[in-house]
């Protein structure tokens, strides 16, 4: 028989996991209610049983307690309070032979006024699922649901679950929210038969295909764990719910993280999958949910250095392939996370390595690299992919100034990894960098046959390069230079990738001979057709920061970029319309996150030390946009 609440708070405070706090008052169940309500299990072609947990006892410092076996699985939940309003529920299955299953965590939430996904307030029965369709895109509901949460809310007071990153639960997660049965639930798989998966088209590498359903496998033996939390907060709009919701992660994950690295840091952890299409590694780590499980090296890099966790880095940068490396500035990217890797114990793919380098020194001219036309894409989009700003369009010949950074970088990070790289080489790659200079306009541009267009993001290499190798890459004076120019005529929501000299946006021609697109002018703004992206930013003040611009001022500057960062959500963008200031393409962007490693690092080399006073202001601003949001 399932114990009464008094009966089963008598034992869970006795084992030393209830405190008033999870008592619960009012009409709302307490997280301790909801954690010892029953779960559901699902075989296939049978149908789903309930399972109630039986006492819970006190084992290691948790409380836990086993359901009746359900056919081949032995199932124990382990309950653990990590905070105030917060609780761990985990659910762990033993398999005494093969088995294919789902397990659904249900909550009635009979009291609740309004019911949440991350992104939106629901209002209809929403079924979310970390799953990829046969074009690797999300497969139903809100594409843009990265966190995987329900909530719902009583007179502004919510109550939350989330499961855990989706690499751990092999890619299958589903959350129902049911405002009219009042219930939410968090599923371990959708339940759905086998298809076909591939991957998106838009560049050479489509080499991520295979077959996935939406039921979890367990072999005999084997032990499993699906990590689940509890929360409550008080949230009175969706802003505050989405804020809320990144306070318990980070609670439950990283306790001690600021607001900001909190953001950050869960933006990388919950863009983790597991490598199920490629036999390299365990785990990728994906730019964003509406590109689908495809792994690009530079957004796995900056995502993995964020995220700190090196045995996930690690594993990610083994899942790269040669025909991830050959265009933009994967190759450089590569080289320079392989030596990073190698620091901290990892051994790196030695081949790779020497072939990425092959290859960009066999595509370099008097120090400067020229990206080739990509393969695969010399007929649809000639000029594109040459840069990380994939759709603007370079001539063949041209060197973009942007990947000069991380050119100077690989190279660094070859001496270091012992490819035969001569000092005179990595000198040579540094010279042709400082010579794209505009020294007329006063900044750097674009690219070398581009003076007349001022470059956004010429510095955001320059910036990870120094953060690490401790080495510059460029004179101080032409850095702070261009730093001091855009800080002119940045626009009111950040630098513009690219830009007329005065700041102003490209007329739609201006984007590139040859543009497919046929860019209409209302749509310049966005993207790399002028958008700001939040890295780029980051890497411009923070190598002014390290070439002496006065501290006090790229704090200032990175303060005012971040703010326009979240003004809208609390989560940071693939890039922002610098004409609206409105959020665009992936919200909840994985690059991003390499923010916390530069800014840590950078201040590291120069000596910096105490609180960081942008991660101070971003937590107070965060208070107040939460409290001001519209309800």
């Amino acid at each position: 028989m399932p114990m009464t609440r008094r009966e089963f708070l008598a034992v869970a405070a006795a084992a030393g996991v209830a405190s008033p706090a999870l008592t619960g008052q009012g009409s709302s169940p307490s997280l301790l209610d909801l954690a010892a309500t029953p779960i559901l299990i699902e075989f296939p072609g049978q149908p789903v049983r309930t399972l109630r947990p039986g006492a819970p006892r006190r084992s290691m410092g948790s409380l836990w307690a086993d359901f009746p076996k359900a056919g081949p699985l032995a199932i124990r939940q382990v309950l653990r309070e990590i905070g105030p309003n917060l609780v761990e529920r985990s659910i762990e299955v033993y398999a005494d032979a093969d088995a294919t299953f789902n397990i659904e965590l249900p909550y009635e939430l009979p009291a609740a006024d309004s019911f949440y996904s991350w992104h939106n307030k629901v209002t209809a029965r929403l079924a979310l699922v970390q799953d990829v369709n046969e074009k690797g895109k999300p497969t139903a509901g809100d594409a843009t649901q990265l966190l995987p949460f329900a909530g719902a809310s009583e007179k502004g007071n919510l109550t939350g679950a989330f499961s855990d990153c989706p690499a751990f639960w092999e890619n299958r997660a589903e959350q129902i929210i049911d405002p009219a049965a009042h219930r939410i639930s968090l599923r371990t798989g959708d339940g759905t038969s086998a298809h076909l998966v591939s991957t998106i088209p838009g560049d050479s590498s489509g080499y991520y295909h295979g077959e996935l359903d939406g039921w979890q496998h367990i072999g005999i033996g084997q032990l499993r764990r699906f990590r689940t939390w509890l929360f409550s907060a008080p949230a009175p709009n969706l802003y505050s719910v989405q804020l809320a919701v990144h306070h318990a992660i980070a609670s439950a994950l990283r306790p001690g993280d600021s607001d900001l690295n909190g953001i950050l840091r869960n933006t990388s952890y919950f863009l983790v999958r597991r490598n199920l299409f490629r036999p390299e590694s365990r785990y990728i780590i994906i730019s964003g949910v509406t590109y689908g499980w495809k792994e690009w090296v530079s957004d796995m890099a900056m995502a993995g250095l964020g995220l700190e966790d090196p045995e996930i880095l690690a594993e990610s940068v083994r899942g790269i392939f040669w025909n991830r490396c050959n265009y933009e500035d994967n190759a450089q990217w590569y080289l320079i996370i392989s030596a990073l890797i190698a620091r901290a114990g990892y051994h790196p793919d030695v081949a790779l390595c020497r072939r990425s380098l092959e290859f960009i020194l066999d595509n370099e001219k008097n120090g400067a690299y020229i990206p080739p036309i990509a393969a695969g894409n010399s007929a649809r989009e000639p000029q594109g992919w040459k840069s990380y700003m994939d759709l603007f369009y370079y001539a063949d010949g041209d060197s973009p100034t942007s990947n000069q950074g991380f050119h100077c970088g690989a190279l660094m990070a070859a001496r270091e990894l012992s490819l035969g790289v001569e000092e005179s080489t990595v000198q040579r790659a540094c010279h042709a960098y400082a010579d794209m200079f505009n020294s007329a306009g006063g900044y750097f541009p674009t690219s070398v046959l581009r003076p007349e267009v001022f470059g956004g993001d010429a510095l955001y290499g320059e910036a990870i390069s120094f953060a690490a190798f401790g080495r510059k890459s460029l004179p101080d004076e032409l850095v702070l230079r261009h730093c001091r120019y855009a800080i002119k005529t940045q626009s009111p929501y950040g630098i513009r990738v690219v830009a007329k000299a005065n700041g102003d946006l490209l007329e739609a021609n201006q984007y590139g001979t040859g543009n497919p697109h046929g860019l209409p002018p209302e749509k310049a703004g966005a993207y790399v057709q002028g958008g700001s992206w939040f890295f780029c930013d980051a890497g411009a003040w923070l190598s002014g920061l390290a070439h002496g611009l006065e501290p006090a001022t790229v704090d200032s500057l990175l303060i005012r970029r971040i703010r326009e960062e979240l003004a809208h959500v609390p989560a940071f963008n693939e890039s922002i319309n610098t004409r609206t200031g409105e959020p665009h393409g992936n919200i909840l962007y994985s690059a991003n996150s390499v923010y916390i490693w530069l800014r840590a690092r950078i201040r590291e080399r120069l000596g910096i030390t105490g609180a960081d006073p942008v991660d101070a202001a971003i937590t107070t601003y965060l208070a107040e946009r939460a409290r001001s949001a519209d309800l």
